[in-house]
């Protein structure tokens, strides 16, 4: 038996080296080489996964890309907040009012929705094909005012009763072509006074171009035209972008 105060190890080496000099030697040379071959292979499955993940997230980065609108890439270009706003009260069923994001209006699978840009002529020219959508839409829908509560109806809704405001005619739009998206702000009149408005927008020539289904004016957006639109914020069917957070429009519920 060793002695208790030897080291293990050494009592092993001790042992193998009496039967032969090299014996010992080439056992924990042998062991050596097993645990770098280990390692080695764990360090390989390691990387292999490491691999992986970053072509997963490669492919999420590109789905997510592939994903944006034009406006989305308009609005992120321009270094536009993104904020998570919900309403309260601005959809009325029934006389129940509830919140609503603003972002649930877009409904392209709408039924309704599909048959109208089916029966919307298109055109590889997106200028004209927002125009015409616009268009459309101001051929269907009568400028109605909400009442007081200036509630926001779904565009089912608005392209089946024929009524709406200047919001309804907005998402109207959006819906119908997804790479649109609706701006709020206010329009300037004649006399000088400011009006709160919604319009659709879409990017044309990377520029910002106004579709005013409400009134069928298109034109470039500029901040800085007096007597004109202008813009506070854009919604798409991806984010809400602040364009100049002085204003809300209604009472939010959370952000």
């Amino acid at each position: 038996m060793p002695d208790t105060k030897l080291n293990l190890l050494e009592w092993f080496k001790g042992l193998f080296s009496k039967s032969s000099p090299d014996k010992a030697s080439q056992v924990f040379s042998s062991d050596k080489n097993d645990s770098i071959e280990e390692l080695k292979k764990e360090l390989s499955e390691t990387q292999t996964l490491i691999q992986q993940k970053d072509e997963q997230i490669a492919e999420l980065k590109t789905l997510a890309k592939s994903n944006l609108t034009p406006v989305d890439n308009f609005c992120m270009k321009n270094k536009f907040k993104i904020v998570k706003k919900v309403y309260k009260d601005k959809i009325i069923i029934n006389n129940v009012m509830m919140p609503c994001d603003l972002r649930e209006i877009f409904t392209p699978n709408s039924y309704v929705v599909r048959k109208i840009s089916k029966e919307t002529q298109s055109s590889d020219n997106d200028n004209i094909w927002y125009s015409r959508v616009m268009k459309k839409v101001n051929s269907i829908v009568t400028w109605t005012t909400d009442g007081r509560y200036d509630n926001y109806f779904y565009p089912n809704y608005t392209l089946t009763t024929g009524k709406g405001d200047c919001d309804d005619f907005s998402f109207a739009q959006m819906s119908i072509e997804p790479r649109l998206g609706v701006a709020f702000g206010y329009y300037t009149d004649a006399e000088g006074k400011k009006i709160g408005h919604a319009f659709a927008v879409g990017i044309v020539n990377d520029k910002l171009v106004i579709y005013d289904g409400t009134s069928n004016n298109v034109q470039q957006y500029n901040p800085e035209k007096i007597g004109d639109y202008y813009i506070h914020y854009i919604i798409t069917k991806n984010e809400i972008y602040v364009v100049d957070g002085s204003v809300d429009f209604g009472d939010i519920l959370w952000e």
